[in-house]
Formats: C-alpha cells, structure tokens, sequence
C-alpha cells in the first residue's frame, strides 16, 4: 500500500536522483580501471614492437656487413677461382663465395660435368 504523502513528492523524485549518482560514480571507477588496463597493454605492446624493430635493425645490419665483406672479397679476387683459375660462368651463383674450399671444388666437378654433357647434346 502506498503511503498517501509520498504518491508525487519531490521526496520519491529526488531518491531515484541520488542513487543515480553513486552509480554513475560506480561507472566512473570501471571506466578508469578499463582505461588503465589499455594503456597496460598498449604499453606492454609497444615494448615488444620496439624489440622486434631492434631484433631486425641489428639482423639487417649483420647481413649488410656480411654482404660488404662478400664484395670486398670479390674485389680482391676478381674472376678467379680456386688455383688461379677463372670460375665457371655457367650455373655461377653469388653463394660460391660462401662455399669452403672443398665445395668449391665439388661446384666446379659438377659444372664441368654439365658443360661436357651439354656439348654432347650439342652435336
């Protein structure tokens, strides 16, 4: 039963009012904490791509200097081989320059054998 001084008081008004307040205070509180949680994880984002851009600054340097050294190389030793003999033009590639000695040696084997069959299919 409704109380007869209460039915379109400002009284019953401004209760919904108050409470409405403390609620959006609640809200406020969430908001921050999920605000803050981003800006955690956005940090902890930002932490890792910075790594990984150094991870990759410093893998491309390395290959920079290994090519650099490669063509320093090639320089020093222009068109010879093993033994001082010109190396085959055929089927050459840039990684015979980071053979051993020893494979070099197998390259040149198989290229030779590969000219030799390729001049017989010739004829």
């Amino acid at each position: 039963m409704q109380r007869p001084g209460l039915a379109g008081s400002p009284e019953k008004d401004l209760c919904p009012a108050m409470f409405s307040f403390l609620d959006q205070k609640r809200q406020i509180s969430e908001l921050r904490q999920e605000v803050d949680g981003l800006k955690r994880s956005f940090n902890a984002l930002e932490l890792e791509w910075s790594e990984m851009h150094d991870r990759i600054r410093r893998m491309l340097a390395k290959i920079s200097r290994r090519q650099q050294r490669e063509d320093e190389r090639e320089d020093a030793q222009p068109g010879a081989g093993e033994n001082g003999a010109p190396l085959a033009s055929v089927g050459a590639t840039d990684t015979n320059t980071s053979l051993t000695p020893r494979q070099r040696a197998w390259q040149e084997r198989i290229l030779s054998h590969r000219r030799t069959l390729s001049a017989k299919a010739g004829e």
